[in-house]
Formats: structure tokens, C-alpha cells, sequence
């Protein structure tokens, strides 16, 4: 698992969808048809979270209401968690399930569906079922046209989240991987009598062993949250030290992955400089002790 899909799959549970039930497809990118999606059933625990998500507008996604409109909301939502009940009382699950829709060529925002599963059990199902077995028919009944009102709500309510929740982590994958990127540059250089000293940003498509992957989840979804809310970008800088008389190269040393705040660019690189010439520096040395050394033992 790439750290892209860990990210989505911390984001998808903390937006209370059940991630590791479900078929999740990274294609974030910058084409047309790029982006997330996943599939697969929503049972009733994973409804019930998800119906306690829309009634806390926790998301931000919830419209300004007025006293009045607050209220109503709170009595369908009570309404929507009594049908959740009704299915239990009478041994029924509740599930619906997110279908992939169009070719399955593509994974994005537009590529989800939601019905319920093969064989469930509708609305119209359920209200037979009640007549027959409920041991309070008459009581249901009389609710039913708010139970079905809250059902509904619930309904679109989820088919438009899953659009905005794919745009939402599509968005914060795209700014992990435009941070990550790097374009291969001399970012810095310096000169004594003796020596060249040049700094170089560099690609590398061989970072097994290196980077978040390696990392245990946390520290990856703290530090992928800063690259997903574009607070700064990674790097890999490779320290050079060069014979100024003959261009040759006395020793290298490179860094990957190195974090560079944003706004503080001048910082970022400065660390890193620190960090990457510190043995490169130090193999110099051991090459003049060792050109020394035999010096002496010539004259000797």
C-alpha cells in the first residue's frame, strides 16, 4: 500500500465511511478522469455513523438554518435513527451499496453511485413488514410519511457527500504530490580558493526505503496533513565538493525526502545544507589526512 492509499484511507474513516471494507482506487492526478473513489456496502453501523456525521454538520458542508429549520432537522434526524431501530427490532439490515458507475475506466467524484444492494430490503418492503410483524404498526405507520421524509434527505444527503468528500481528498492528494515533486536545479553554490561547494535538488524514482511508507501511521498522516494543507514541500539535495583547479569531485553526499516549510525556503535549504555537507565535508578531510599522512611517510 502506497502512502497515497493509507492517506485516503485515514481521511475516508475520519469522514466515518468504513474504509477498510471497501474497495478504495487512487488515481489522483492532473487529467481528465483522475481521482478517488471507492466502493462496496455501507451496513448499518456504517449508516448510522454516517447519518450522525450529516446531523452534526461536522464537515462544514451543513447550510446556515434559521430556530425553526434546526428544529425540524433535529426531529427527522430522531425519526431517521427510530427507522434504523425499526430495521433491528424486526431483524432486517439495513445497507445500501456504492456501485461504480460507467465503464469502470475511470475513478473520480462522477464514478460513484449509491442503491440499495441485490435482494435488501426497501422502504416499501419494510412498511409490509411492519404491518405484518411490528408490535406497534399503528404507531409506525402514522410516522411513516417522516420516516420516509428523513430517509430521503438521508439519501441525497449521502449521494452528494461522497461527491464532495472525493473532491476533498482528490484536492489534498494532488497537493501531497505536487510537494512532492522536484525539479532538478542548483539551488545553491559557494567558493574558496581551494574548493567548489554546489547544492543540487534532484529527482529520484527509487525511494524504497525512504520516505512516509517507512514511517508508522501517524507520524505519515501528521506529515502528509502539512504537505495535504500546502504548508511546504519535500525535496532531495545532493552536496557536491569539487577541486576548484581541476573540476574533479572530492566527495558527494545526498539527502531524500527533506522538508522544506513554505515561506521559509531559505531556511529549509539552510538545515539541509547543514545536513547533507556535514559527510561530505568530513570525507574531505579524511582524503587530506590520508594525502598528508603519505607525505610524511614519503619524506620519512
Amino acid at each position: 500500500m502506497t502512502h497515497y492509499n493509507t492517506f485516503m484511507q485515514n481521511r475516508l474513516q475520519a469522514f466515518a465511511y468504513p474504509a477498510t471494507e471497501l474497495d478504495l482506487y487512487e488515481c489522483s492526478g492532473f487529467s481528465q478522469g483522475d481521482g478517488v473513489a471507492w466502493y462496496g456496502i455501507l451496513d448499518s453501523a456504517a449508516l448510522r455513523a454516517l447519518a450522525q456525521r450529516q446531523v452534526s454538520g461536522c464537515d462544514g458542508h451543513a447550510p446556515q438554518q434559521s430556530a425553526y429549520q434546526r428544529l425540524r432537522s433535529r426531529l427527522e434526524s430522531k425519526r431517521l435513527f427510530e427507522l434504523f431501530d425499526l430495521y433491528d427490532g424486526l431483524g432486517q439490515e439495513l445497507s445500501l451499496e456504492i456501485y461504480r458507475k460507467g465503464d469502470g475506466r475511470y475513478h473520480h467524484w462522477n464514478a460513484m453511485g449509491v442503491a440499495y444492494p441485490e435482494n435488501a430490503l426497501d422502504m416499501e418492503q419494510l412498511k409490509e413488514l411492519v404491518e405484518e410483524d411490528s408490535s406497534e404498526p399503528d404507531l409506525h405507520l402514522k410516522r411513516w410519511t417522516v420516516y420516509e421524509r428523513a430517509w430521503d434527505h438521508f439519501f441525497a444527503w449521502l449521494e452528494e457527500d461522497l461527491k464532495r468528500t472525493s473532491r476533498a481528498i482528490d484536492g489534498e492528494l494532488q497537493n501531497i504530490k505536487l510537494a512532492e515533486y522536484v525539479e532538478e536545479a542548483e539551488v545553491w553554490s559557494f567558493e574558496t580558493a581551494r574548493y567548489r561547494f554546489e547544492l543540487h535538488e534532484f529527482n529520484d524514482d527509487d525511494l524504497v526505503g525512504i520516505g512516509p511508507c517507512e514511517w508508522d501511521e501517524e507520524a505519515m498522516m501528521d506529515f502528509l496533513s502539512t504537505l495535504a494543507a500546502d504548508e511546504g514541500r519535500v525535496t532531495n539535495l545532493k552536496a557536491v565538493i569539487l577541486d576548484r583547479e581541476t573540476g574533479d569531485e572530492l566527495a558527494s553526499d545526498c539527502i531524500w525526502y527533506w522538508f522544506v516549510p513554505k515561506n521559509e525556503k531559505g531556511m529549509g535549504f539552510n538545515q539541509g545544507r547543514r545536513s547533507v555537507f556535514a559527510e561530505a565535508i568530513d570525507e574531505v578531510r579524511r582524503q587530506m589526512s590520508a594525502a598528508e599522512a603519505g607525505s610524511y611517510a614519503e619524506a620519512a
